[in-house]
């Protein structure tokens, strides 16, 4: 099939649906499990990382596919719950594994639900995670969504690397103080300071937080 702009910007936008069609019955099943170590004080406890072949439960989406560097060939996205982890992989056009990171989840029902891309520059692109990660409602009643930068530099994918960005959505409903609120913070790429660098920025109200690239997957928040 012909290679063009239009198939990987609606390959990216249908990622978010079709994770959410995925992952939501999994999610349901991880509820009763985080319940029993939330309480009995296991997500407290530090773990060593487990290997592949530990995981009791592992279910995974199909290859999502976008050229990632421009050389006309599809790298994939695959995303996996591994008992209640999120995790998402990177593989190249010949579908092996290049990179993996593991998303922060909070609570139950997490997922990665959308994932759109940026140019910062000629030589930097963004890929934006939307990821949900989770919902907790035992003293209080809370949800929250943040965003993770997966940066590319000079279409080189042996570049990629993770940034944990900031919360982008939160809900929080108090119990005992009857206090309720929702926020959502927009996120803008525009470059500020003029140097051909595009910043990110998060705004909220008359809130505002910039993200300024730096180059080899650093980042610097002010």
């Amino acid at each position: 099939m012909k290679y063009n702009k239009s198939m990987e910007k609606k390959t990216v936008r249908t990622l978010g649906v079709i994770f959410l069609l995925q992952f939501g019955l999994f999610a349901e099943a991880q509820d009763e499990r985080f319940t029993r170590e939330l309480l009995s004080g296991d997500l407290t406890r530090i773990v060593a990382p487990q290997s592949e072949n530990k995981y009791n439960y592992k279910v995974r989406s199909p290859y999502y596919e976008i050229d990632l560097n421009n050389d006309h060939k599809n790298e994939s996205f695959v995303v996996e719950k591994k008992d209640g982890e999120d995790w998402v992989y990177v593989y190249n056009y010949n579908k092996e594994k290049i990179y993996s990171f593991k998303l922060e989840t909070t609570g139950a029902h997490s997922r990665l639900y959308r994932i759109t891309s940026k140019n910062l520059s000629r030589d930097s692109k963004v890929y934006v995670l939307h990821f949900f990660e989770g919902v907790t409602q035992f003293l209080k009643f809370k949800s929250q969504a943040r965003f993770y930068f997966l940066t590319i530099d000079k279409n080189n994918l042996s570049t990629i690397s993770t940034y944990k960005g900031p919360a982008f959505w939160e809900e929080f409903k108090s119990f005992k103080h009857n206090h309720y609120h929702q926020r959502k913070y927009e996120l803008t790429a525009v470059d500020l300071n003029r140097d051909g660098v595009k910043e990110l920025t998060l705004s909220y109200n008359d809130t505002r937080r910039v993200y300024f690239y730096r180059g080899n997957g650093s980042w610097q928040s002010f």
